[in-house]
């Protein structure tokens, strides 16, 4: 049986093949809710992620801001 990969994991791996990750990203392709605390947990073990703001207008003209992570630098 193979061992199911815990949330911090799973963002790595999105990140890896995607190049970036956002809440809603990981909400909605990972069924993670709390992506704050898996890049808390990265860099803890010595990943460098960064982030850069996204601003978009919604279609009722709505303004939404959000960051959007990516890996900067990955352990030695």
């Amino acid at each position: 049986m193979m061992k199911r990969k815990i949330q911090r994991e799973r963002v790595l791996d999105y990140m890896r093949e995607n190049g970036t990750i956002t809440t809603m990203e990981a909400f909605a392709e990972l069924n993670i809710t709390r992506l704050a605390e898996a890049i808390r947990q990265l860099r803890e073990l010595g990943y460098v992620i960064d982030s850069e703001p996204v601003r978009k207008v919604r279609a009722d003209g709505s303004i939404v801001n959000y960051e959007k992570f990516y890996i900067a630098k990955e352990p030695a």
